[in-house]
């Protein structure tokens, strides 16, 4: 015979109420936020600013960040559709052998990965020489 396991009540659990959301809960720190925000907003010119550069060097590396953020981002997009894409075709009917390969999809991906490694080198290659041109009049 098996002992019994006694079951625990939680009398308690009835009396628990969620924790207050404080004062930004219900909706009381609109007004507070708008200050944060002229404040944030202030770091983007200056000095000591990174979005507004002062003399032709920095000028140059802010060129060269914006140029980099623009091609990552063009490459993010291009990644990104892609994989929609994938996405769209794997919604065909299923394969009967899902083990089978078909050659011509093999060799087409196999360009494709082989093409994508190459632009990769090649962006890679061109930041390089852009970031070397860009910082060597600093040194």
């Amino acid at each position: 015979m098996h002992a019994r396991v006694p079951r625990i009540r939680f009398a308690a659990r009835a009396k628990l109420r969620p924790p207050d959301p404080g004062p930004c809960g219900r909706g009381n720190c609109r007004p507070a936020t708008a200050p944060l925000a002229v404040l944030a907003l202030a770091g983007c010119s200056g000095p000591q600013s990174a979005l507004d550069p002062q003399g032709p060097a920095a000028e140059r590396i802010a060129d060269l960040f914006w140029l980099f953020t623009a091609t990552l981002t063009t490459i993010w997009l291009l990644v990104l559709l892609g994989l929609a894409v994938a996405i769209m075709r794997a919604r065909r009917a299923p394969l009967a052998d899902p083990l089978a390969l078909d050659p011509a999809f093999e060799a087409r991906a196999r360009r494709v990965v082989g093409i994508l490694v190459v632009l990769t080198a090649a962006i890679v290659a061109a930041f390089t020489i852009l970031s070397y041109g860009a910082s060597r009049p600093l040194a």
